[in-house]
């Protein structure tokens, strides 16, 4: 429905009035007045209702905003707060990275201070393992000057015995020229004496800078001579000679497997032959074996000693002759193998020789197992030994008396000479040699 203006209300009912006045007989000014009346009640409603609706507006207006300003403050407060978080988040991380950068000095810190520790460990462990070294040297040269003085002691003692015997040697030639002048008989030849005066006499400790060392410079060794008749030893050192491989007897030269062939043909032991005199003095008579050199002639072995007998004019000659060993082990432990000559009375046999050599507790323990003769019984081991001392070593075992001697570098061979002076091989002598072949455990 259409809605009507205040204009045409009131007209409609002006019009009503005065119809009514003039139907019913009533006084028009009334009607107006209360026609006017309506009109300033209906205007005053009406302002009423405009103000109402006007504060109505206002109040939505100013709800809107309020709403408006809240929603701002709201959205500010959330910009503030997420700012805050985010500064906060921000603070979070810079603490975390200066944590991590603190933990990282720290451990930056301990690993310098790990280096540093390290650094300084190795410093005292160089520094320790240098006065260690220094104190060694020290030794060594206190030793050195020990053993020089000792050997000049040694030199100074054999030099005034020498002018001794010299001295006595004089005197006697002086007695024996008086009593020849005298017509006093002329005094007998020194005899041989037993089997351990004569054993003293070989593998001599001539080294005047190593105390108990055989000279590495000059051969060495031994030479028995037996009387089969009388048994009677005599000892001295090898004769001087060429090298180790020739054996000088009474003037006459003995080639010791010194030929190109002996060695091709890598002889464990084997007869002395004419071939072995070149110069002569030969006899058919005479009886002999020389050991040794290596089963195998690419091995080292028997490069430095040959060992063996010679029977001749009723005299066996055990001899042993070779180059002396110039540094020995100090606590190594080996088995060594080789041959020996087993008699007496002039009869020799050739025999197997085993050693076991302990340079830590300075000991050697010989085995030498005799040859199986037809018609005889078989007879048991020999087994004996001695005491290193330097590079030569002495002792009776089982009443065997040896002495011997180590040859080449290192001490890699050993030669020696033994006699039995009681049990069931009594009177048998000889002599051996072996070459190590088995380093053994300690």
């Amino acid at each position: 429905m259409k809605k009507l203006s205040l204009q045409t209300v009131l007209a409609v009912t002006c019009a009503i009035v005065l119809n009514a006045c003039s139907s019913g007989g009533g006084s028009v000014p009334s009607s107006l007045s209360t026609l006017q009346n309506n009109q300033n009640q209906a205007q005053n409603q009406k302002e009423e209702k405009e103000e109402g609706e006007r504060k109505k507006t206002e109040e939505q207006a100013k709800a809107e905003a309020e709403r408006k300003n809240a929603e701002e403050q709201a959205k500010a407060e959330a910009g503030r707060k997420e700012e805050e978080l985010a500064q906060a988040e921000a603070e979070r991380k810079k603490a975390e990275e200066l944590a991590k950068q603190e933990a990282e000095r720290k451990k930056a810190e301990e690993l310098a201070k790990q280096e540093a520790e390290r650094k300084k460990a190795e410093e005292l462990a160089k520094q320790e393992a240098e006065r260690k070294k220094a104190e060694e040297l020290a030794k060594q040269e206190a030793e050195r000057k020990k053993a020089e003085e000792l050997a000049k002691q040694e030199a100074e003692r054999k030099k005034v015995e020498e002018l001794a015997k010299a001295e006595a040697e004089r005197k006697k030639a002086e007695e024996n020229a008086k009593n020849q002048a005298n017509n006093n008989p002329k005094p007998q030849p020194e005899k041989g004496g037993s089997f351990a005066e004569a054993l003293a006499k070989g593998f001599a400790a001539n080294d005047s800078k190593k105390i108990d060392f055989m000279d590495s410079k000059s051969v060495n060794g031994i030479l028995l001579s037996i009387d089969n008749a009388s048994g009677t030893v005599t000892g001295q050192l090898p004769p001087k000679t060429e090298a180790f491989n020739e054996l000088m007897l009474n003037g006459t030269k003995i080639l010791l497997l010194a030929s190109a062939q002996d060695k091709t043909n890598g002889i464990s032991m084997r007869p002395l032959a004419q071939r072995d005199f070149p110069n002569g003095g030969y006899t058919a008579e005479g009886k002999g074996f020389v050991g040794s050199t290596g089963l195998d002639p690419r091995q080292d072995h028997f490069q430095n000693v040959r060992y063996g007998v010679y029977t001749v004019d009723g005299k066996s000659h055990l001899f042993v002759q070779g180059n002396p060993t110039q540094t020995m082990y100090r606590t190594a432990k080996y088995a060594y193998d080789g041959h020996a000559v087993y008699g007496k009375d002039g009869k020799y046999n050739r025999a197997t020789t085993k050693a076991i050599v302990d340079f830590g507790k300075k000991t050697v323990d010989i085995t030498i197992t005799p040859p199986n003769i037809s018609g005889q019984a078989d007879r048991s081991p020999l087994k004996f030994g001695g005491e290193i001392k330097g590079n030569t070593f002495s002792g009776t075992q089982n009443n065997i008396e040896t002495k011997g001697g180590f040859f080449g570098p290192g001490g890699a061979d050993l030669g020696g000479v033994y006699n039995v002076k009681e049990g069931e091989h009594k009177g048998y002598n000889g002599a051996y040699g072996a070459s190590n072949s088995v380093l053994l455990p300690k």
